[in-house]
């Protein structure tokens, strides 16, 4: 079975109305928008886009040839700034942060409603180089064919030479599906990629073997932990999340332990006597690879 994956964009924009952006971690590059924001059907006249983001700087990181599909959310805010920008999906992930530094520059010309200037919710899809795409196949149709190419993609803090003494696969050798999998787990056993969009390719060699492409997303370093409504020495909290849970500066960020992370401050704070009815975290992206952790408490 044959899969083709489109490899993204010849630089079109489709811009899409009416999203609702939730309040999670965001690229915000120029802030929140304050003020009642409105979906483009509630306007009298659409906030208009005159010019398209310039993404030289895209190119200049990742090459004329970079192919990348990139979904945003973001408020074209009253003020003339493009706020509250939301990177939902972006493929490869390491090129959604520079799409998002582009689109905070664009410049438009606010939504109206009732004559008065309004800010409205707005949507953008970028597609760069679309004119390219793999063709995927079946790795049971790959089996102990030759393997003429290995490709490692979508790394960003680390190299392409650290990543490939990982993986035993060999260009060369017969294609082995078993092993390209646990070449693929030993990836992610590293914990620092996102075990949701790393995934492995396989497609048609133009030698008649098949090539093979590990397509990684490095998951962003903690780079900073504070706290919002602490009465206590935080050094006691920093202590029991890095004893309990490995969370500290420095080390990858995953979504999966924060519900424990919540709870966790919940009892700490309550053994030193600081009663909280709610805690709750919040994100921000000082770079593409790093985050910084705020955990927002609320005091009965």
């Amino acid at each position: 079975m044959k899969k083709k994956f489109k490899l993204l964009g010849m630089l079109a924009i489709s811009l899409l109305f009416a999203v609702n952006a939730p309040a999670q971690s965001r690229i915000d590059n120029r802030g929140k928008c304050s003020g009642p924001i409105y979906n483009a059907r509630d306007v009298t006249r659409r906030a208009q886009i005159r010019g398209q983001p310039d993404f030289r700087v895209i190119y200049e990181a990742f090459g004329r040839d970079v192919h990348a599909r990139v979904s945003l959310e973001a408020v074209l805010c009253r003020s003339g700034q493009v706020t509250d920008i939301r990177v939902v999906e972006s493929t490869p992930p390491n090129v959604g942060e520079f799409v998002a530094a582009a689109v905070s520059l664009i410049r438009f010309a606010p939504a109206e409603l009732n004559w008065h200037t309004v800010s409205q919710k707005q949507k953008f899809e970028f597609s760069i180089n679309d004119s390219g795409f793999f063709e995927e196949i079946d790795p049971a149709a790959a089996e102990g064919r030759l393997l003429e190419r290995l490709e490692i993609v979508g790394y960003r803090r680390m190299t392409a030479e650290q990543i490939r003494a990982w993986v035993k696969t060999r260009v060369g050798e017969p294609y082995n599906s078993d092993q390209i999998q646990r070449d693929l787990k030993a990836i992610l056993a590293t914990g620092y990629f996102s075990s949701s969009s790393t995934r492995v390719h396989t497609e048609n060699g133009v030698r008649g073997g098949v090539g093979v492409i590990f397509e990684v997303a490095e998951l962003p370093l903690i780079n900073g932990i504070d706290f919002r409504g602490l009465k206590i020495d935080p050094l006691v909290l920093l202590q029991a999340l890095d004893k309990e849970l490995n969370l500290r500066p420095g080390v990858p960020f995953r979504v999966e332990p924060m519900k424990e992370a919540l709870a966790l401050i919940k009892r700490v704070l309550a053994s030193n006597g600081q009663r909280a009815s709610k805690v709750e975290l919040e994100t921000d992206s000082p770079a593409a690879t790093m985050i910084n952790l705020t955990f927002v408490i609320t005091n009965d």
